[in-house]
């Protein structure tokens, strides 16, 4: 799990090729961990650790199916924890359920709770991340007043943050508006 946080930290810190690269190199560590995680109530939020952690890596390098593997490996069980490991890992899950869109499932529900979550346990950088894919989701379903206000959120935290990742994101949410706006 320490790991895994570090690596986020990097990623976020602008470390992304360096640490995609070394991240890819644990893939059975890994899984291993996760799947250690699972087997024990008192280890899975460890495994919720360890898949949130990884949101960033998971999307950068495009294993989604693995990181939508993880995360539902992760999560299983877990309906009665709430704690900010759980918000990244549904935010994971949420991620990558929306660039699979497999039709299987929606991540509204995953993106929602990731954002409450977060909200609720003072993870400011997740629950802006969280609603950014929210408001692409919506943008996407036609729904821009929805999406544009899910995405005020995320610009205000972006500035108190002052994080250039989330501000891109936010730039990437406010332009998916425009797009289906036909701006």
């Amino acid at each position: 799990a320490h790991m895994c946080a570090q690596a986020h930290r990097d990623i976020v810190g602008g470390r992304m090729r360096e640490t995609v690269a070394a991240l890819a190199q644990e893939h059975g560590s890994i899984s291993g961990a996760l799947e250690h995680a699972a087997d024990c109530e008192t280890t899975r939020p460890t495994g919720l650790a360890i898949v949130g952690a990884l949101t960033l890596y998971i999307k950068a390098r495009g294993p989604l199916d693995v990181g939508l593997k993880w995360s539902r490996l992760a999560l299983t069980g877990t309906e009665m924890i709430d704690c900010a490991e759980k918000a990244r890992a549904l935010l994971c899950h949420g991620i990558t359920a929306a660039h699979l869109r497999d039709g299987k499932e929606s991540p509204e529900d995953y993106l929602l709770e990731a954002a409450r979550l977060a909200r609720s346990h003072d993870d400011p950088w997740t629950e802006a991340y969280a609603s950014a894919y929210w408001s692409m989701w919506q943008a996407n379903s036609g729904h821009t007043a929805a999406a544009a206000e899910a995405l005020t959120v995320t610009c205000d935290i972006a500035e108190r943050l002052d994080d250039p990742l989330l501000r891109g994101l936010a730039g990437l949410a406010r332009g998916w508006i425009h797009m289906t706006n036909g701006d």
